[in-house]
């Protein structure tokens, strides 16, 4: 009997033993979820994968979606829209804010304080009212809230006087700017020879009618004896004088000190009273007119039946000086020239 040499046994041992232990990894793999879900996404066998490197580093996984943010836009921002924007009082939405048509500013005149401080009266016109009243010849009648605003104020000896364009009716202040060879009297008169009425002057019949009456009444007034014409002398001639140049304001306002020359007025001090006219003599506007003289006329009258016990006081300014002075009360009166 032939013998089957060891060496050939022994070879068949270890195949049978090889092939016994690759059918379950092959059935381990075909088993698990991995496989069932390559298979099913494919519709095919998995492919054949190379077997992984025992120590390398598993492969990460796929970073998520970036989460959509704002795009940023690069483009030139448009103007806002103004029917969203907050609507001025007094105004609807989707209405425009009103434009501030006074915007070209003249000073009319210029004072110190009583700390030593220089302070202007300073006029508002619309644009193109400052070359009007710039001119060398010109005879300027300012008047209407629409037309100018008067802003800053003239300080005096405790005093400051100003003027309030919202007045309206016959306490409405009229500003006169004159420069040339004419009577204030004569040009209020006469209409066409106002300065672009159209820029400065609302209701140009109306307020020359107003300014004629006004401009009478202090030529009547100064033509009579006593104090009382003393006082509007002044003015009177400055009116009547064909070679005076300057700035009047008629229903002007001024605010009074708590005393005035040793006189207490404590009881109008700090408030608001009706001066009768103030200006500046004054042969252009150009500049700011430190030095020019100021003039006043307070005429004030207390009202029936208030609490105030003043029931007037008059006051007088000449060349930037106080020159007189009157109050009356219930009791008594006390009158004072400077």
């Amino acid at each position: 009997m032939k013998r089957t040499p060891l060496l050939v046994v022994l070879a068949c041992v270890l195949l049978l033993t090889a092939c016994g232990e690759s059918e379950p990894a092959a059935e381990a793999v075909s088993d698990s979820p991995e496989s069932e879900q390559v298979t099913e996404s494919t519709g095919g066998p998995r492919p054949e994968q190379p077997d992984p490197v025992v120590g390398a580093p598993e492969t990460p996984p796929p970073a998520p979606p970036a989460a959509e943010g704002p795009t940023t836009d690069h483009r030139t921002p448009s103007a806002p829209n103004p029917i969203r924007q907050p609507p001025p009082p007094g105004f609807w939405w989707g209405e425009a804010p009103p434009a501030n048509p006074l915007v070209e500013s003249i000073v009319l005149g210029q004072l110190q304080d009583e700390y030593g401080q220089s302070q202007n009266l300073v006029l508002n016109v619309a644009s193109g009212g400052q070359a009007a009243l710039l001119q060398n010849n010109v005879f300027a009648v300012v008047s209407g809230s629409t037309k100018f605003s008067v802003t800053g104020g003239a300080p005096i000896e405790g005093w400051r006087f100003g003027a309030d364009s919202a007045l309206t009716g016959d306490q409405a202040p009229i500003i006169i700017v004159k420069a040339g060879s004419y009577s204030v009297e004569m040009a209020a008169a006469n209409p066409s020879a106002y300065t672009a009425p159209s820029l400065l002057t609302e209701d140009v019949a109306g307020t020359s009618a107003r300014l004629t009456a006004l401009i009478a009444e202090v030529v009547s007034k100064a033509e009579a004896t006593g104090t009382d014409g003393t006082q509007y002398q002044d003015l009177a001639g400055k009116l009547q004088d064909p070679a005076w140049n300057g700035v009047v304001i008629f229903n002007a306002s001024a605010t009074v000190p708590a005393e005035v020359l040793g006189q207490s007025t404590e009881e109008l001090a700090d408030t608001q009273v009706a001066a009768h006219s103030i200006g500046f003599d004054r042969s252009s506007l150009t500049g700011t007119g430190a030095g020019d003289p100021f003039f006043a006329l307070v005429d004030y009258t207390g009202v029936a039946g208030s609490e105030s016990g003043t029931r007037f006081m008059r006051a007088q300014f000449v060349n930037s000086a106080l020159t007189y002075f009157v109050m009356g009360t219930a009791d008594s009166s006390a009158e004072t020239a400077g």
